[in-house]
C-alpha cells in the first residue's frame, strides 16, 4: 500500500469517525430536544390544569354566592310575612302565635345575617304584645283593660310597620352596638 493510499485510508477513517461523532451528537441533541419538549408540554399542561381549576373555583364561588342570595331573599320574604301576620293579629289573634312559631323555627337560619335583628325584634314584639293582651283581657271589666288593649294594638302596629319598612329597605333593626348590648343582657 502506497503512502497515498495509506493517507487516503487514514483520512477516510477520520471522516468516518467525525461522521459517527456528528451522528452521535445529533442523536443526543434530538433526545435533549425531546426531553425539553416534554418538560415544556408538562408545564403547559400544568398551567392549563391550574387555569381550569381557577375557572371551576370561580364558577363554584359564583354559584355559592347566587345560592346565598337566593336563601337570603327567601328569608327576607319570610320575615316580611311574619310582619304581616303580626299586623293581622289585631283582627285574628292566632296569627301572632303563628308568626312567633316561624321566628323560633327559622331563628338558626338567620343567625349572623342582617335579618337576625328582625327576628329578635319580632320575638320581642310577640312577647310584649302577648303580655299586654293578656293584661288587657284580664282587666277589661274595669275599663282600663280596653285602654291596655288599644295601647297593645298601637304598639303592635307601630313595631310591625317599622320592622316591615326596615326589612323592605334591607336595613337591620338595630345597629351592631345595640345588638351587642342586647346580647350581653341575655
Amino acid at each position: 500500500m502506497s503512502e497515498r493510499e495509506k493517507e487516503f485510508s487514514y483520512e477516510e477513517e477520520r471522516e468516518k469517525e467525525r461522521l459517527e461523532e456528528a451522528e452521535k451528537e445529533s442523536r443526543e441533541s434530538v433526545e435533549k430536544a425531546k426531553k425539553d419538549i416534554e418538560i415544556i408540554e408538562g408545564e403547559e399542561k400544568k398551567k392549563e390544569e391550574k387555569k381550569t381549576r381557577g375557572k371551576e373555583k370561580a364558577k363554584k364561588t359564583k354559584e355559592g354566592l347566587k345560592e346565598r342570595e337566593e336563601e337570603e331573599k327567601r328569608l327576607k320574604n319570610l320575615t316580611l310575612i311574619v310582619y304581616g301576620l303580626q299586623c293581622a293579629s289585631i283582627f285574628i289573634g292566632l296569627t301572632l302565635i303563628v308568626g312567633a312559631i316561624i321566628n323560633y323555627v327559622k331563628k338558626d337560619d338567620v343567625k349572623g345575617t342582617w335579618l337576625e335583628s328582625h327576628f329578635k325584634w319580632q320575638i320581642k314584639t310577640f312577647w310584649v304584645s302577648l303580655i299586654l293582651g293578656i293584661v288587657g283581657i284580664l282587666t277589661s271589666p274595669f275599663l282600663i283593660g280596653i285602654i291596655v288593649i288599644i295601647a297593645d294594638a298601637i304598639y303592635l302596629l307601630y313595631r310591625s310597620i317599622k320592622g316591615f319598612l326596615y326589612c323592605y329597605d334591607n336595613k337591620p333593626m338595630y345597629s351592631q352596638e345595640e345588638e351587642k348590648g342586647d346580647d350581653n343582657k341575655e
